[in-house]
Parts: C-alpha cells; structure tokens; sequence
C-alpha cells in the first residue's frame, strides 16, 4: 500500500508512534538496567565490602592475640598481665562473633563454594589453636616465661603462619571479587548506555525518515506547500481563473494540478464563442 493512498492522520500517527515506541524502548531499558546497576552497587557496598571488612577484622583479631600472647610471656607484673589476659578474652569473643556474622552472610547471600570451604579451614585451624593459645596464656600468667616461649614458638607458630594464610586469602578473594563486581558494573553500564545511545540514533533516524516521507506524499498530493494550494483554492472559488498557476513537472494528480486543470476549462468555456 502507497503512503499517498493513507489519510493525512494515519501517516502522521504512524510517525509520531514510531518515534514514541522508540522512545518508550529507551526509557524502559533505561530504567530496567538503572535497577540492576543499583542492585549491583547494593552487592557491593552492603556484602561483598561487609564481607571484605569482617574477614580483615577476623585477621587483624587473630594477629593482636597473637601478640598479646607474646606479651604475657614477657611480662612478669601481675598489674600488667592481667588487663592483658582480659583483653585476650575479649578478643576471642569478638572473633567468634565476626566469625558467626560473617559465616551468616556467606549464607544468606549466596556465598561461593571457595569461601564456604575457606571458612571451614579457618575455622579448623581455629579449633586446633584455641587449646595452644590457652595454655600459653596460662603459662604465661604464672610467670614460666621459658615454657611459654616454647609454646609459642614451637607449638602455636605453625599454627598461626597457616591460620594467618588463610585469612589473608580469604581477606584477598574478597577483594579480588569486589574488583570483578565493579568492573562488571562498568560494563554493564557502558553497554547499556551504548544501546541506549543506538536506539536513540534509530528513533531520530526513523522520525527523520518519516517526516521526509510523510512530507513528500502531502506536497505531492497538494502539489505545493499548503499556504500556496490554499490561496490557488481561494482565487478559484472567488472566480479568478487569470491567476497563472504553476505546477511540478509531471504533476497531473495533485491538488493544485486539479485546479489548473479547472481553471483552464473555465477561461476556455468563457471565451469560446456561442
């Protein structure tokens, strides 16, 4: 079907709706990939950093009791070993809490099979220090530095060394995922703003196409602008029929071709003789 065979309203509805459906597709893939972007941003501000900063905390509890082991087997004033011994409890305690915390967000937001797994050696090694660094405390409080020392160092190092690795690589999956999170925002959002930035070239380049097109047809079918068929339209209905009237070539259909035609028959009836 010819555009030219359509009313005036279906083809400019047809335009306009072309360019609004367009417009429509934008918004939505707009918004929708706002909203994904934001749940990303959310992943990482409140698990994947929360995750990161209660591992770094698990570590940084495990080295300070460390030290405040080493510090019981060097001190020899009660005054001095007993806030010590205090603090060391309450280390322990906080550890056992980030560790829970911590283990609870692994599981209520889908922690991988690598963390879940670290978590479990972590928490054996954990296990296996807890007497160790007991009883070195112990020793310590009661002033057998030596032994103490010994515990220290021959029983409890190991133990740490391996402990502290596995923090730190927990602490640096994290990081490492946080990393990825981030950059696979930045591409989501650069992909999404280059199909934003396509659809919108395609709704400009279909409104253009259409308005040329829709365009075309009317000229065609007025066969000139419409201020110039209306006053040819005018003159006609007011009986002059003297106004020279210029029409495309080729144009034998138009509005304005019509009325030449008219106009042509009028001066010819009127000045044929009788």
């Amino acid at each position: 079907m010819k555009l030219s065979n359509l009313r005036v309203g279906i083809r400019l509805g047809a335009g306009f709706g072309t360019i609004l459906i367009f417009l429509i597709a934008v918004i939505t893939i707009g918004m929708v990939n706002m909203g994904h972007l934001q749940d990303r941003m959310v992943e990482i501000g409140h698990v994947n950093a929360v995750e990161a900063e209660l591992a770094a905390s698990m570590r940084g509890n495990m080295l300070n009791r460390m030290i405040i082991l080493r510090n019981l087997a060097l001190l020899s004033d009660m005054s001095e070993m007993r806030p010590e011994a205090d603090r060391l409890k309450e280390l322990g305690a906080k550890y056992a809490e980030t560790e829970v915390e911590l283990n609870k967000m692994f599981a209520d937001f889908n922690g991988t099979d690598f963390e879940k797994t670290l978590m479990a050696k972590i928490k054996e090694t954990d296990t296996a220090a807890l007497p160790v660094m007991t009883k070195a405390a112990e020793l310590g409080l009661a002033n057998k530095a030596d032994q103490a020392t010994r515990v220290l160092m021959g029983e409890l190092h190991p133990m740490q060394v391996k402990w502290q690795g596995q923090l730190t690589e927990l602490v640096d999956f994290q990081h490492k995922s946080n990393t990825e999170a981030m950059a696979a925002v930045e591409k989501a959002y650069a992909n999404a703003r280059l199909l934003m930035f396509a659809l919108g070239g395609i709704a400009l380049l279909c409104g253009a196409l259409m308005g040329f097109f829709i365009t075309r047809s009317l000229l065609r079918q007025l066969g000139g602008e419409p201020a110039y068929a209306q006053e040819i339209a005018r003159r006609v209905a007011d009986g002059d029929v003297s106004t020279l009237i210029q029409v495309r070539a080729g144009d034998s259909a138009s509005l304005v071709a019509t009325m030449k035609t008219c106009a042509s028959r009028t001066r010819w009836t009127s000045v044929r003789p009788t």
